[in-house]
Formats: C-alpha cells, structure tokens, sequence
C-alpha cells in the first residue's frame, strides 16, 4: 500500500548511492515517481476504503472532511 511504497523509496534513497549502478538508480526514481503520483489521492483512498469497511456510503461523499 501507501505505507510501503513510502517505506520501499525511503529504503532506495538510502542504498541507491551504494550501488552506484544505473538499475538501483532507475528503481529509486521509478518508486519515487510512483510515489509522488499517489500521493495527492491517498487521503480521499483511505477515506474511501473507510467507508466500504464501515458500510458507509455517506462518507464517500466529496464534501465530507
């Protein structure tokens, strides 16, 4: 999930440096990318997965904080 992709780039940035190879480079700025992509939609997907595990279809409402 969000979590562990967060998790995977903090964990490449740390190492890609080390590896100093063109692939350990790639796959730092291709989770990075991936990343950044989710990220602005990861609290209306939390909220939305909330809803489906509470039965609340309420709460998928767009003005509901």
């Amino acid at each position: 999930g969000f979590h562990d992709l967060f998790r995977a780039w903090t964990l490449l940035t740390s190492s890609a440096a080390e590896c100093g190879t063109a692939a350990a480079l790639f796959d730092l700025v291709d989770v990075g990318r991936e990343f950044l992509q989710i990220a602005p939609c990861a609290d209306a997907y939390f909220r939305a997965a909330r809803a489906f595990l509470d039965a609340n279809a309420t709460a998928l409402d767009v003005g509901s904080p």
